[in-house]
Protein backbone atom coordinates (compact mmCIF):
# COMPACT_ATOMS: atom_id res chain seq x y z
CA UNK A 1 0.00 0.00 0.00
CA UNK A 2 2.62 2.14 1.12
CA UNK A 3 4.29 1.97 -2.84
CA UNK A 4 0.76 2.60 -3.90
CA UNK A 5 0.44 6.03 -2.70
CA UNK A 6 4.17 6.84 -3.50
CA UNK A 7 3.38 5.69 -6.82
CA UNK A 8 0.04 7.86 -6.65
CA UNK A 9 2.05 11.03 -6.27
CA UNK A 10 4.49 10.59 -9.52
CA UNK A 11 2.04 9.56 -12.13
CA UNK A 12 0.07 12.72 -13.62
CA UNK A 13 -3.96 12.91 -13.42
CA UNK A 14 -5.66 13.93 -16.30
CA UNK A 15 -6.64 17.55 -15.55
CA UNK A 16 -9.89 17.32 -17.80
CA UNK A 17 -10.64 14.23 -15.84
CA UNK A 18 -13.99 13.89 -12.75
CA UNK A 19 -11.24 13.74 -10.24
CA UNK A 20 -10.11 17.33 -11.34
CA UNK A 21 -12.67 18.79 -12.60
CA UNK A 22 -15.70 18.44 -10.09
CA UNK A 23 -13.87 19.48 -7.07
CA UNK A 24 -12.55 22.62 -8.81
CA UNK A 25 -16.36 22.94 -9.66
CA UNK A 26 -17.43 22.59 -6.26
CA UNK A 27 -14.76 25.35 -5.13
CA UNK A 28 -15.53 27.68 -7.38
CA UNK A 29 -19.38 27.93 -7.53
CA UNK A 30 -19.67 27.99 -3.59
CA UNK A 31 -16.57 30.38 -2.95
CA UNK A 32 -14.51 28.44 -0.96
CA UNK A 33 -10.67 28.59 -1.51
CA UNK A 34 -9.46 25.36 -4.50
CA UNK A 35 -6.39 24.79 -1.70
CA UNK A 36 -8.16 24.57 1.47
CA UNK A 37 -11.54 22.89 -0.41
CA UNK A 38 -11.69 18.92 -0.40
CA UNK A 39 -11.51 16.68 -3.06
CA UNK A 40 -14.71 14.71 -2.46
CA UNK A 41 -17.04 14.10 -5.61
CA UNK A 42 -19.76 13.06 -3.06
CA UNK A 43 -19.81 15.95 -0.32
CA UNK A 44 -20.03 15.20 3.22
CA UNK A 45 -22.99 16.27 5.24
CA UNK A 46 -21.28 19.06 7.51
CA UNK A 47 -19.77 20.40 3.98
CA UNK A 48 -23.92 21.00 2.56
CA UNK A 49 -25.29 24.54 3.65
CA UNK A 50 -28.73 23.60 4.70
CA UNK A 51 -31.58 25.44 3.28
CA UNK A 52 -33.39 28.67 4.83
CA UNK A 53 -36.56 30.57 4.96
CA UNK A 54 -37.08 33.18 6.60
CA UNK A 55 -40.32 35.58 7.19
CA UNK A 56 -40.81 38.32 9.76
CA UNK A 57 -44.26 40.08 10.77
CA UNK A 58 -43.14 42.30 13.69
CA UNK A 59 -43.58 45.58 11.68
CA UNK A 60 -47.60 44.64 11.33
CA UNK A 61 -47.30 45.86 14.74
CA UNK A 62 -46.01 49.14 14.66
CA UNK A 63 -48.20 52.09 14.69
CA UNK A 64 -47.36 53.62 11.25
CA UNK A 65 -48.10 50.25 9.77
CA UNK A 66 -51.42 49.50 11.86
CA UNK A 67 -53.23 52.58 10.75
CA UNK A 68 -52.91 50.94 6.92
CA UNK A 69 -52.41 47.86 6.88
CA UNK A 70 -54.24 44.46 8.36
CA UNK A 71 -50.93 42.29 8.23
CA UNK A 72 -47.67 43.60 6.73
CA UNK A 73 -45.11 40.80 6.55
CA UNK A 74 -41.40 39.98 5.06
CA UNK A 75 -39.97 36.75 3.41
CA UNK A 76 -36.62 35.44 2.15
CA UNK A 77 -35.52 31.86 1.13
CA UNK A 78 -33.19 30.19 -0.30
CA UNK A 79 -32.54 26.95 -1.88
CA UNK A 80 -29.83 24.55 -3.52
CA UNK A 81 -29.57 21.13 -4.87
CA UNK A 82 -26.43 19.22 -6.27
CA UNK A 83 -26.60 16.46 -8.47
CA UNK A 84 -24.86 13.85 -9.92
CA UNK A 85 -26.31 12.92 -13.34
CA UNK A 86 -25.29 9.36 -13.71
CA UNK A 87 -21.91 7.40 -12.32
CA UNK A 88 -20.41 3.99 -12.08
CA UNK A 89 -17.55 1.94 -10.40
CA UNK A 90 -14.02 1.10 -12.48
CA UNK A 91 -14.04 -2.98 -12.74
CA UNK A 92 -10.23 -2.36 -12.64
CA UNK A 93 -10.03 0.17 -9.86
CA UNK A 94 -7.46 -0.80 -7.28
CA UNK A 95 -6.99 1.63 -4.29
CA UNK A 96 -3.97 3.69 -3.35
CA UNK A 97 -5.10 4.02 0.28
CA UNK A 98 -6.70 7.01 0.62
CA UNK A 99 -9.96 7.62 0.17
CA UNK A 100 -11.27 6.90 -3.12
CA UNK A 101 -8.09 7.58 -5.08
CA UNK A 102 -6.20 4.70 -6.96
CA UNK A 103 -5.47 3.52 -10.09
CA UNK A 104 -7.52 2.09 -13.24
CA UNK A 105 -6.10 -0.36 -15.91
CA UNK A 106 -5.50 1.74 -18.84
CA UNK A 107 -7.42 -0.13 -21.71
CA UNK A 108 -5.35 0.68 -24.59
CA UNK A 109 -1.53 0.56 -23.14
CA UNK A 110 -2.58 -1.68 -20.35
CA UNK A 111 -0.84 1.17 -17.25
CA UNK A 112 -2.22 2.62 -14.40
CA UNK A 113 -3.87 5.57 -14.69
CA UNK A 114 -4.33 7.36 -11.77
CA UNK A 115 -8.31 7.39 -11.18
CA UNK A 116 -11.00 7.48 -8.22
CA UNK A 117 -12.67 4.41 -7.91
CA UNK A 118 -16.10 6.32 -9.87
CA UNK A 119 -16.92 7.18 -13.16
CA UNK A 120 -19.25 10.41 -13.50
CA UNK A 121 -20.83 11.82 -16.73
CA UNK A 122 -21.49 15.37 -14.84
CA UNK A 123 -22.67 17.11 -12.14
CA UNK A 124 -25.12 20.47 -11.67
CA UNK A 125 -25.67 22.65 -9.23
CA UNK A 126 -29.05 24.54 -9.12
CA UNK A 127 -29.91 27.44 -6.11
CA UNK A 128 -32.76 30.07 -5.78
CA UNK A 129 -33.50 32.87 -3.31
CA UNK A 130 -37.48 32.65 -4.35
CA UNK A 131 -37.38 34.97 -2.93
CA UNK A 132 -34.40 37.01 -2.28
CA UNK A 133 -36.81 39.48 -0.65
CA UNK A 134 -40.92 39.87 -0.64
CA UNK A 135 -43.25 41.54 1.11
CA UNK A 136 -46.92 40.45 1.33
CA UNK A 137 -49.46 43.46 2.75
CA UNK A 138 -53.37 43.47 3.50
CA UNK A 139 -54.80 46.76 3.56
CA UNK A 140 -57.65 47.45 5.80
CA UNK A 141 -60.04 47.70 2.70
CA UNK A 142 -59.18 44.06 2.33
CA UNK A 143 -57.52 44.42 -0.75
CA UNK A 144 -53.86 42.52 -0.74
CA UNK A 145 -50.28 43.40 -2.42
CA UNK A 146 -47.12 41.34 -3.16
CA UNK A 147 -43.58 42.33 -4.28
CA UNK A 148 -40.88 40.23 -4.29
CA UNK A 149 -37.13 39.78 -5.88
CA UNK A 150 -36.19 36.05 -7.10
CA UNK A 151 -32.75 35.45 -8.48
CA UNK A 152 -31.52 31.88 -9.59
CA UNK A 153 -29.08 29.75 -11.33
CA UNK A 154 -28.15 26.48 -12.25
CA UNK A 155 -24.57 24.57 -13.74
CA UNK A 156 -23.96 22.12 -15.42
CA UNK A 157 -20.79 20.57 -15.50
CA UNK A 158 -20.11 17.80 -18.51
CA UNK A 159 -17.09 15.70 -17.60
CA UNK A 160 -17.04 13.92 -20.55
CA UNK A 161 -18.05 16.84 -23.09
CA UNK A 162 -15.60 19.38 -21.27
CA UNK A 163 -17.82 21.85 -21.01
CA UNK A 164 -19.94 23.59 -18.40
CA UNK A 165 -23.43 25.59 -18.85
CA UNK A 166 -24.40 28.15 -16.34
CA UNK A 167 -27.70 29.99 -16.78
CA UNK A 168 -28.90 32.63 -14.44
CA UNK A 169 -32.29 34.60 -14.08
CA UNK A 170 -33.64 37.68 -12.23
CA UNK A 171 -37.51 38.19 -11.72
CA UNK A 172 -39.21 41.52 -9.85
CA UNK A 173 -42.92 40.85 -9.34
CA UNK A 174 -45.78 43.10 -8.67
CA UNK A 175 -49.27 41.63 -7.67
CA UNK A 176 -52.60 42.42 -6.04
CA UNK A 177 -55.85 40.92 -5.14
CA UNK A 178 -58.91 42.73 -4.07
CA UNK A 179 -62.51 41.47 -3.22
CA UNK A 180 -65.64 42.97 -3.66
CA UNK A 181 -68.41 41.35 -1.11
CA UNK A 182 -71.86 41.06 -2.28
CA UNK A 183 -71.53 42.36 -5.79
CA UNK A 184 -74.88 42.06 -7.86
CA UNK A 185 -74.41 43.49 -11.47
CA UNK A 186 -77.79 42.17 -12.47
CA UNK A 187 -80.74 43.13 -10.32
CA UNK A 188 -82.49 39.64 -10.54
CA UNK A 189 -79.57 38.55 -8.12
CA UNK A 190 -79.95 41.61 -5.62
CA UNK A 191 -82.35 40.02 -3.18
CA UNK A 192 -80.48 36.41 -3.98
CA UNK A 193 -79.70 34.62 -0.67
CA UNK A 194 -76.44 33.37 -2.25
CA UNK A 195 -73.54 35.81 -1.36
CA UNK A 196 -71.83 37.08 -4.86
CA UNK A 197 -68.34 38.02 -4.42
CA UNK A 198 -66.21 38.79 -7.48
CA UNK A 199 -62.29 39.24 -6.98
CA UNK A 200 -60.34 40.53 -8.99
CA UNK A 201 -56.12 39.56 -9.35
CA UNK A 202 -53.55 41.36 -11.18
CA UNK A 203 -49.68 40.24 -11.51
CA UNK A 204 -47.00 41.70 -13.37
CA UNK A 205 -43.35 40.27 -13.87
CA UNK A 206 -39.97 40.94 -15.64
CA UNK A 207 -37.67 38.40 -15.88
CA UNK A 208 -34.01 38.48 -17.26
CA UNK A 209 -32.69 35.51 -17.87
CA UNK A 210 -29.23 34.30 -19.67
CA UNK A 211 -26.90 30.99 -20.36
CA UNK A 212 -23.44 30.63 -20.98
CA UNK A 213 -21.70 27.98 -22.73
CA UNK A 214 -18.10 27.65 -21.05
CA UNK A 215 -15.53 25.22 -23.42
CA UNK A 216 -12.80 24.10 -20.43
CA UNK A 217 -10.23 22.99 -22.97
CA UNK A 218 -10.47 26.07 -25.02
CA UNK A 219 -10.60 28.37 -22.87
CA UNK A 220 -13.53 30.76 -23.76
CA UNK A 221 -17.32 31.39 -23.13
CA UNK A 222 -19.94 31.88 -25.78
CA UNK A 223 -23.31 33.09 -25.05
CA UNK A 224 -26.01 30.70 -26.34
CA UNK A 225 -29.84 32.08 -25.28
CA UNK A 226 -31.17 34.44 -23.13
CA UNK A 227 -34.36 37.12 -23.33
CA UNK A 228 -36.20 39.63 -21.11
CA UNK A 229 -39.96 38.77 -20.77
CA UNK A 230 -42.38 41.20 -19.82
CA UNK A 231 -45.43 39.47 -18.81
CA UNK A 232 -49.26 40.84 -17.24
CA UNK A 233 -52.03 38.34 -16.15
CA UNK A 234 -55.12 39.92 -15.13
CA UNK A 235 -58.27 38.00 -14.12
CA UNK A 236 -61.57 38.79 -12.55
CA UNK A 237 -63.84 35.69 -10.95
CA UNK A 238 -67.28 36.42 -10.58
CA UNK A 239 -69.50 33.67 -7.91
CA UNK A 240 -73.06 33.97 -9.87
CA UNK A 241 -74.13 31.20 -7.32
CA UNK A 242 -73.33 28.39 -5.59
CA UNK A 243 -73.23 25.83 -8.70
CA UNK A 244 -72.42 28.93 -11.26
CA UNK A 245 -69.10 30.70 -11.75
CA UNK A 246 -67.93 33.12 -14.30
CA UNK A 247 -64.27 33.86 -15.19
CA UNK A 248 -62.63 36.69 -17.45
CA UNK A 249 -59.18 36.94 -18.19
CA UNK A 250 -56.58 38.53 -20.62
CA UNK A 251 -52.56 37.67 -20.34
CA UNK A 252 -49.87 39.42 -21.81
CA UNK A 253 -46.60 37.83 -22.36
CA UNK A 254 -43.78 40.01 -24.88
CA UNK A 255 -40.27 39.07 -24.88
CA UNK A 256 -37.12 40.17 -26.38
CA UNK A 257 -34.05 37.87 -27.23
CA UNK A 258 -30.53 38.96 -26.08
CA UNK A 259 -28.70 36.66 -28.85
CA UNK A 260 -31.05 36.40 -32.34
CA UNK A 261 -34.22 36.08 -33.17
CA UNK A 262 -36.85 38.65 -33.12
CA UNK A 263 -39.00 39.93 -30.15
CA UNK A 264 -42.07 38.19 -29.62
CA UNK A 265 -45.67 39.39 -28.43
CA UNK A 266 -48.42 37.07 -27.00
CA UNK A 267 -52.13 37.67 -25.81
CA UNK A 268 -54.66 35.59 -24.26
CA UNK A 269 -58.36 37.23 -23.70
CA UNK A 270 -61.32 34.84 -22.69
CA UNK A 271 -64.38 33.80 -20.53
CA UNK A 272 -65.41 30.72 -18.79
CA UNK A 273 -68.58 29.58 -17.25
CA UNK A 274 -68.35 26.89 -15.20
CA UNK A 275 -71.63 25.19 -13.80
CA UNK A 276 -71.02 22.74 -10.84
CA UNK A 277 -73.82 19.64 -10.38
CA UNK A 278 -74.26 18.40 -6.73
CA UNK A 279 -76.30 16.64 -5.11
Amino acid sequence: NVRAIHSFNFFAVNKNSADVLIPAFLAAYTGKSAINSPLDIFPGFLSMLPNWSVSYDGLSKLPAFKKHFKSFSLNHAYNCTYNVSSFGSYNTFVSAGEGNLGFVQDVLSGNPVPSSQFDIAGVSITESFSPLIGAKATLKNGMTMKAEVQTGRTMNLSVTGGQLVESGNQRYVLGGSYKVVDFHPWGILANSKVKNDFSITADFSLKNSTALLRKIEEQYTQATSGNKTCTVEIMGDYVISKNLNFKVFYDLESSIPLVSSYPVTTQNFGVSLRFTLSR
